[in-house]
């Protein structure tokens, strides 16, 4: 474990929004995203690193769950992502980036990478993903998809 948050800079420092849920800080849904202080939050001073910066290597399998910071992260990792091309699991929802889900799976391009999802149970290439179906009108129900899965070609 490390003492940090995962960013696209190195040695610099951010500010973790952690959210309060009653009268308690709670570490589910706390991130750099700046749009997480929409609501009531609390926040600490954390140093920033990026996932390049420790030189990891024989690295298969990626898991990133940030809470609207993905790219942020990813740009972080681009020299891993390059050189060790694993397959990444990534959280990625229109609500916290406040952005359309298509700018999120376009910016995975750059990787060279083919997406997928996970729907009855199937994995499905991400041709077969409707924004509108699978995402935006389901939003937290039965079927709703923010989990894609993205394996180097």
């Amino acid at each position: 474990a490390y003492t940090c948050a995962l960013s696209d800079e190195n040695d610099g420092t951010a500010e973790l929004i952690v959210p309060v849920y009653g009268n308690v800080f709670s570490n589910v849904g706390a991130s750099l995203n700046p749009r997480m202080k929409n609501r009531d939050h609390g926040t600490v001073s954390v140093p920033t690193r990026t996932l390049d910066s420790f030189n990891f290597t024989n690295i298969g399998f990626l898991k990133i769950d940030v809470e609207g910071f993905e790219k942020t992260v990813l740009r972080g990792a681009a020299g891993l992502i390059a050189r060790e091309r694993p397959v990444i699991l990534v959280e990625m929802e229109e609500g916290h980036t406040g952005e359309p889900i298509e700018q999120s799976h376009a910016f995975m391009a750059q990787f060279d990478m083919d997406g997928f999802f996970v729907r009855e149970g199937k994995l499905l290439p991400l041709s077969a993903f409707d924004p509108d179906r699978d995402h935006r009108q389901k939003v937290r129900q039965p079927g709703y998809v923010n989990n894609f899965i993205f394996k180097p070609r």
